[in-house]
């Protein structure tokens, strides 16, 4: 590798560094939480709309179970004339009729299930949407300082730290190779 590549290369990744540091992450934290308010408000509505199509469910049950009934009452009266054809047809609406009830009941159950779930499901995501919003702050620091080279979960600047140590080890190293080099002048005095 080339001078010049080292020196794009490392301006390059200076500049990504920069752009990386000049978006906010509060900002972008702010953005995300309005979005997942944006998918609350819209699981919402289809929590509204299962509670919704499940009273009308059940209305239409209420409906075909009198209806049902009417049926029977027919059936009975055509048996108390005599009219045993009208009997049987009224009997045949009666079972649809109830053949119908059993269906919307199960759509009815069904819908209230998932409304059930849906609802639970809205207030977990409320409650760690709320989370997420008491650890805006501390989230965005922790963003900052994972992009920052070196930063810390603070985002404190700890390469300063990192140079102090490293100029201490060099100290240490210079003054123990003094001493060596004292010491083996001493005994090569001494030999003399």
């Amino acid at each position: 590798m080339g001078i010049f590549s080292r020196i794009k290369t490392g301006i390059s990744s200076k500049a990504n560094a920069a752009i990386d540091k000049a978006v906010d992450p509060a900002k972008e934290l702010d953005m995300a939480i309005l979005e997942l308010e944006d998918g609350r408000k819209k699981a919402l509505a289809e929590l509204v709309s299962y509670k919704t199509t499940a009273k009308q469910l059940e209305a239409d049950l209420e409906k075909r179970r009198a209806k049902a009934a009417e049926w029977e009452k027919r059936a009975m009266l055509a048996v108390k004339v005599g009219d045993d054809e009208a009997a049987k047809a009224a009997l045949r609406e009666k079972r649809a009729a109830e053949a119908e009830a059993v269906k919307i009941e199960r759509d009815k159950h069904e819908a209230a299930s998932y409304a059930i779930q849906l609802n639970k499901s809205r207030k977990e995501f409320e409650t760690k949407l709320q989370m997420l919003k008491m650890r805006k702050g501390t989230l965005a620091t922790q963003i900052a300082a994972a992009r920052s080279a070196g930063g810390d979960a603070f985002g404190n600047d700890t390469s300063v730290w990192d140079r102090f140590k490293a100029a201490e080890d060099r100290i240490d190293s210079e003054a123990i190779a003094t001493e060596v080099d004292a010491a083996m002048r001493g005994e090569e005095a001494e030999a003399r």
